[in-house]
């Protein structure tokens, strides 16, 4: 894995969860994910990024959810079969100035699983 190897290392600072639609009573919920971790990341030749990391934050009921990867990853939570981990595979996009990143990605709701559709942010510093 070249970006454990020859990766620029990263400071992430999570920040916003965005409860989108199928909540019965959003007003209880946590918007403000608070959290950090690292990582690193590896840069090809066409701009394509390969991205390692492991950050923790706080959930929609302010609970701790880590969460780590590379391209695929896994998070655990206790609303989700108790911090039992969890694959998961979700499109990330970002908004890049110099070494800061903004990031985001869409957690579509699964019935029997979550109760509605989440937009995520965080922020991504290169060192």
């Amino acid at each position: 894995m070249r970006v454990a190897n020859d990766g620029t290392w990263d400071l992430y600072l999570t920040g916003y969860g965005w409860h989108i639609d199928g909540y019965d009573d959003s007003s209880n919920l946590n918007a403000n994910s608070w959290g950090d971790g690292a990582g690193k990341h590896w840069t090809d030749a066409n701009g394509n990024q390969d991205i390692l990391f492991a950050f923790a934050f706080l959930d929609s009921h302010k609970n701790i959810q880590p969460i780590g990867g590379y391209f695929a990853g896994f998070t655990a939570r206790s609303d989700v079969a108790h911090y039992l981990p969890v694959p998961l595979a979700l499109p990330i996009g970002s908004v890049r100035y110099q070494r800061a990143s903004v990031m985001a990605t869409f957690i579509p709701r699964i019935p029997g699983i979550n109760k509605g559709d989440v937009a995520f942010f965080w922020g991504r510093y290169e060192f």
